[in-house]
């Protein structure tokens, strides 16, 4: 007697799985850090923090370890967490390596690409301008960093990516932190530069591609440079400007 068939093997599925606690935590922080709510130079509050999250020290002294290794914070004994304070030299440095292997990735993204990646590739890119023309400056910049993300992944070098994401972690409080302080003219360049990175992958010129994105993020790190420059934190531990649970 034949067995029956149960499941369609061919069919794609997958189960959604929540985050582990660690992991929110992880994220939380971590924006909390980049978006200034805990200033650069000043000590983490542990207790105030897991009291928000609900949770005990444990999975909270896990997550700075893993945002020491981001260089987002750095750990002292006897005094905790602090947050590191970004200097000009080093945040040039990254952006050097950045946009070379952004480059690099946008050329063989554009000869590797499918056409369903660069729709998809597009359709982040609706979503920025949506963003732009609300003015909401960090959904704005989660989707621009998603846009980037997506151009290495599609270049499909496993040793670029990992590279890059680390980098792209490294430098996203630096670079959060200089659109807001500038004005919306360099927001609408930016939304430009992908459109063009976009016709350019299209027209499968990796030349193209790598020239418009390596102009893209030379802007990019004028702007940072020019805020770490000129901008100071004032002091103070967490802002109440919302509350967050893990």
């Amino acid at each position: 007697m034949k067995s029956r068939k149960l499941l369609n093997v061919s069919a794609k599925r997958h189960v959604q799985k929540p985050k582990p606690l660690h992991q929110q935590v992880i994220d939380n922080l971590r924006d909390m850090i980049i978006e200034s709510e805990i200033a650069p130079g000043s000590r983490v509050p542990e207790r105030e923090l897991c009291e928000m999250f609900g949770i005990s020290r444990t999975p909270f002294r896990e997550a700075m370890k893993v945002l020491e290794s981001e260089r987002l914070v750095e750990l002292i004994p006897n005094r905790g967490a602090i947050v590191s304070q970004p200097t000009s030299e080093l945040t040039q440095q990254k952006f050097e390596l950045l946009t070379v292997l952004e480059g690099a990735a946008a050329r063989w993204a554009s000869e590797r690409a499918k056409e369903s990646e660069i729709d998809n590739l597009e359709e982040i890119a609706k979503k920025m301008t949506a963003h732009y023309e609300s003015r909401d400056v960090a959904r704005y910049f989660r989707v621009d960093q998603q846009f980037h993300q997506e151009i290495v992944n599609i270049s499909k070098n496993d040793d670029l990516i990992h590279i890059h994401k680390n980098l792209l972690l490294h430098l996203r409080r630096s670079r959060y932190k200089s659109l807001l302080s500038h004005d919306d003219h360099l927001r609408q360049l930016f939304v430009d530069d992908h459109s063009k990175i976009i016709d350019a992958m299209r027209a499968r010129d990796g030349q193209r591609a790598e020239h418009v994105i390596v102009e893209h993020n030379l802007r990019v790190l004028a702007m940072v440079k020019e805020t770490l420059a000129t901008s100071a934190d004032p002091d103070g531990s967490v802002s109440p400007a919302r509350e967050r649970k893990a």
